[in-house]
């Protein structure tokens, strides 16, 4: 895959976004190291439609409802690295180099 786009998290808001871009057929990586800010939770309170479920199922769920773009994938990995330049953003993984060129200008230009 040449990603469009690559989500570095893949907890609830990197899903949400994942999702979006999905449903628009932009090709989209999420990159999950599996360390998500609510560990310690064992069970969801006042999340409407999910109240009472685990962070880990809530999670499980939302993966396989993302998954089923066709143009969204998924690496259970972290990014080791990312290294700014005017037009592109390259994103090194532990199985590879990827390298994301801007559609517009970045902020850091």
């Amino acid at each position: 895959m040449n990603p469009d786009v690559i989500v570095i998290g893949g907890s609830f808001a990197g899903l949400s976004a994942a999702m979006q871009l999905g449903s628009v057929r932009r090709n989209t990586l999420i990159v999950d190291a599996s360390q998500p800010r609510n560990h310690f939770a064992t069970v969801s309170h006042g999340f409407p439609g999910q109240d009472g479920r685990s962070p880990a199922e809530i999670k499980r769920l939302a993966e396989a409802e993302v998954l089923a773009y066709p143009s969204v994938a998924l690496k259970k990995t972290g990014p080791k690295r990312l290294i700014p330049s005017k037009m592109a953003l390259k994103c090194d993984l532990p199985l590879g180099k990827l390298f994301l060129r801007a559609r517009s200008s970045l902020p850091w230009v």
